[in-house]
């Protein structure tokens, strides 16, 4: 299916690799140096069996996957730093 796709944003340059690239924002404050606006309409073929649900799950995924990691490594911490005080409390030597 022909799609058109309007594109409004800036066309801006790295100032460490000096790679030129389109963002959607300006992107000054993160290193970049915006060198112009850029509009452009483009038409493009979404494949007509596209499913953005599948991608989406996936995005959300790997989301979960990451909070899952954090989780998992904030209750490491816990559980050591709950261990060393049962330590002392017992007057075992850390």
């Amino acid at each position: 299916m022909k799609t058109i796709i309007h594109l409004d944003g800036f066309i801006c340059i790295d100032e460490f690799s000096g790679k030129y690239r389109y963002t959607a924002i300006k992107m000054d404050e993160y290193g970049d140096v915006t060198v112009c606006p850029f509009k452009r309409t483009l038409e493009v073929d979404i494949p007509d069996d596209f499913n953005p649900v599948l991608a989406k799950v996936a995005a959300i995924d790997e989301q979960i996957e990451v909070v899952r990691a954090k989780a998992n490594n904030d209750l490491a911490r816990l559980n050591d730093a709950k261990a060393r005080l049962l330590c002392l409390e017992n007057g075992a030597a850390t």
